[in-house]
């Protein structure tokens, strides 16, 4: 089912007790909503941080999230980005630089839902070649991309 009624289990709002939510008050809850990171750096070794909305807002980095990253870091955690940006991963990262960050913070790199589409593309529905190199049928697709630019061409980005 794509809808469900949440049913709040826990009514506080402060940190250290998470409002729960639940699909079904006969089970288990089905998520925790945390309103600090401080309480769960110490149980996980490896966070996936989204990009928009969690990092930044698009013109600057988001109240906090600089100092979380870097606590995150004084404590060995491993860092990666998953992010929908169209753009390619090494490009997404060199960006973080204007919001106080550096690519070398996220030692599992950067995950974007451009990147890995154009993998797909690039796997799926660019030219095969036989043994013989002749050209086996290509499928076709029809890809909405970003205009090329001095720094970015959306073909360069399907040879990789």
């Amino acid at each position: 089912q794509l809808l469900h009624k949440l049913n709040s289990t826990t009514a506080r709002s402060d940190h250290r007790t998470p409002m729960r939510y639940n699909t079904n008050t006969m089970s288990q809850p089905a998520f925790t909503l945390h309103t600090s990171f401080s309480p769960l750096i110490s149980l996980y070794d490896t966070f996936l941080l989204d990009q928009f909305g969690v990092i930044h807002n698009g013109s600057q980095s988001l109240h906090g999230a600089v100092g979380c990253i870097e606590s995150m870091l004084d404590r060995n955690k491993k860092l990666a980005i998953l992010s929908n940006t169209s753009s390619p991963a090494h490009v997404a990262l060199k960006r973080l630089k204007k919001y106080g960050l550096r690519d070398d913070m996220f030692a599992g790199g950067l995950v974007s839902s451009g990147e890995e589409c154009a993998k797909y593309v690039r796997e799926n529905y660019c030219c095969n070649f036989n043994e013989d190199a002749s050209i086996v049928k290509a499928k076709k697709a029809l890809w909405f991309t970003w205009k090329e630019s001095e720094t970015q061409n959306p073909l360069q980005f399907l040879s990789h």
